[in-house]
């Protein structure tokens, strides 16, 4: 499940850097969640509550806009919680 994860972010980090630069914030918001990602990856036991609502919110702020990248983030809100995360 772990290489799935990784395929997943790898795949949405292609998809951040091809948004435009006029959406510098989306951008931004993006690049941080995957971040977080990636230290929870590492550290699967550390306490952070706002994964989650981070995940989803940007769900709800991009599911019109980028619904690639939302199929990608519901992807892997699944693959987290199928990990126990």
């Amino acid at each position: 499940m772990k290489q799935k994860l990784t395929e997943t972010l790898d795949a949405l980090r292609a998809e951040i850097d091809q948004l435009h630069t006029d959406d510098a914030e989306s951008k931004q918001r993006l690049e941080k969640l995957v971040e977080n990602l990636e230290k929870k990856l590492e550290h699967p036991d550390d306490d952070d509550h706002h994964l989650n609502e981070g995940i989803k919110d940007s769900i709800t702020h991009f599911e019109v806009t980028h619904p690639r990248i939302t199929a990608m983030l519901n992807d892997i809100m699944m693959t987290l919680s199928n990990m126990g995360i």
